[in-house]
């Protein structure tokens, strides 16, 4: 597969140039998965609540067949309601084992999760390039066992 290279702050991040983007819109949100071969980004943009949540699980459980890792861009969102959180949840909890994923958090996810995961067990990381070091070490240390 072909691959393209974007540079974004001296990070180099792989992006797939075999697999168009899916793009869809819901009443306040923005959604673009892409896949790589072997995960899947998802990128969501605008607010997050009771009326789309559920389209973000449903676009992971979908992409994730042939998945080894997930990556949950949310750092274009501006709004997360407790719908949204528990939407995180759920992916938590679908994943398969051997499926990494990590989170992105915006500004407004991150207020959610200080008061609904306090412990920090949802796996989120600081930047999309953080996140895919992490999904992918996380796979290799668990095929290591």
């Amino acid at each position: 597969m072909d691959m393209t290279v974007k540079r974004t702050a001296a990070i180099i991040e792989p992006v797939a140039a075999d697999f168009p983007p899916k793009i869809w819109e819901s009443h306040t949100a923005h959604f673009e998965a892409r896949w790589d071969g072997t995960g899947l980004v998802l990128a969501v943009h605008g607010e997050i609540d009771a009326a789309n949540a559920a389209e973000i699980t449903q676009c992971v459980r979908d992409g994730v067949a042939d998945c080894q890792w997930v990556v949950l861009d949310l750092e274009g969102v501006e709004f997360m309601g407790t719908a949204g959180f528990a939407a995180l949840h759920d992916i938590d909890t679908d994943l398969v084992d051997g499926v990494s994923w990590a989170l992105v958090p915006s500004a407004a996810v991150s207020r959610l999760l200080r008061i609904c995961d306090p412990h920090g067990t949802l796996p989120s990381q600081q930047s999309v390039a953080e996140a895919l070091a992490y999904v992918r070490d996380t796979r290799v240390l668990r095929l290591l066992g």
